[in-house]
């Protein structure tokens, strides 16, 4: 019976050499490659650094920041809501992009049944806009004071 070697996912090694990392530290590119056996997490290995960059947030409470052309940053805790921001307007984006498409579709050209399937999806994804967008509105309400920037070098 033939052994295979066992090694642990590469942002499970990613995960275990950097969890440490202290709030507004930077881990470059090419450190986060090392953990690779090969490729890029710029090209290729995109996915493992999601992985890794998950395991932070839900296990250490610390989110990764990308700094164009470096690496990534760990974002102190009171800039948690800067990016939560972020990707709330990207989702609203998103959503947007979602409904123009479901409301701009040839109706004439659908049969029956696609119809009935086109305007059920529009009837979803309206509310989630609206939602989405009222969250904003809210958030910001909410967040009156003014929310760190990035440090920049």
């Amino acid at each position: 019976m033939a052994t295979t070697l066992q090694r642990f996912p590469e942002w499970k090694t990613m995960y275990d050499k950097y969890k440490n990392l202290d709030y507004g530290e930077q881990v470059s590119y090419s450190d986060l490659n090392r953990c690779l056996v090969s490729g890029s997490i710029q090209e290729k290995k995109r996915f493992v650094f999601e992985r890794f960059k998950k395991q932070m947030l839900w296990e250490e409470n610390k989110a990764l920041e990308n700094i164009q052309n470096v690496g990534y940053r760990v974002v102190n805790p009171n800039e948690h809501v800067r990016l939560t921001n972020r990707e709330m307007k990207r989702a609203e984006r998103r959503a947007r992009m979602a409904c123009d498409i479901i409301l701009h579709t040839d109706m004439d050209r659908l049969t029956e049944k696609e119809k009935m399937i086109a305007i059920a999806a529009a009837t979803r994804v309206q509310p989630i806009l609206a939602t989405l967008i009222g969250e904003q509105k809210s958030i910001k309400e909410v967040t009156k004071f003014s929310l760190p920037e990035m440090p920049r070098k």
